[in-house]
């Protein structure tokens, strides 16, 4: 009677029972759907600062709803532009002609707000630029058009009040469509 050996090696782990796969796939796929999750929800997180309101775009179009301030979850792939509505101050500085044709040097500050209910109409005609593009132009053309009907004496003495009060009635006028609210014109020559 012959015998026969055969090698058994114990540390192989070529055999596998079939629950020990399954249950390392199963827990590797809830670590990878609870990581992804947890993305989503950190990426929808947006704040609005105190005094801002906030607009949800999301792939060019422009929500109805605004944020106000605070914290808020809108989706992920969305963006939140968010204006300020607090008093704000712009300044320019011009060297403007009189009704003598003398050049004089008048630099004016306004202190102006977005109106909170047309800051939507306000991003979708202007933008988010919409000092540089509508308020600084405006106050530019509008002081010109105002010194060149005066005398320079008048710029020095009591006419100040009634160029001032001028200037505000017609920026106002302007401005006030397009919801910003203008507070204020500073004069200084």
């Amino acid at each position: 009677m012959a015998h026969v050996a055969l090698a058994v090696d114990s540390s192989s782990k070529s055999i596998r029972r079939p629950t020990e796969g399954f249950a390392a796939t199963t827990v590797r796929s809830a670590g990878l759907l609870i990581g992804v999750l947890f993305s989503v929800v950190i990426l929808s997180i947006r704040t609005v600062p105190p005094a801002h309101v906030g607009l949800i775009v999301t792939f060019g179009s422009v929500s109805e709803a605004q944020l106000g301030a605070g914290l808020h979850f809108v989706s992920p792939w969305a963006k939140v532009v968010v204006f300020n509505t607090k008093t704000q101050l712009t300044y320019s500085e011009n060297i403007v002609p009189t009704q003598e044709g003398m050049n004089v040097e008048l630099d004016v500050s306004l202190l102006f707000h977005p109106e909170p209910n047309e800051i939507r109409s306000l991003y979708l005609s202007v933008g988010e630029e919409y000092e540089r593009v509508v308020i600084a132009p405006e106050l530019q053309s509008a002081v010109r058009g105002l010194t060149s009907e005066v005398s320079a004496k008048a710029l020095y003495t009591s006419g100040r009040s009634e160029i001032r009060a001028k200037l505000l009635s017609e920026l106002q006028a302007k401005l006030k469509p397009r919801g910003i609210v203008l507070e204020d014109a500073l004069e200084q020559y």
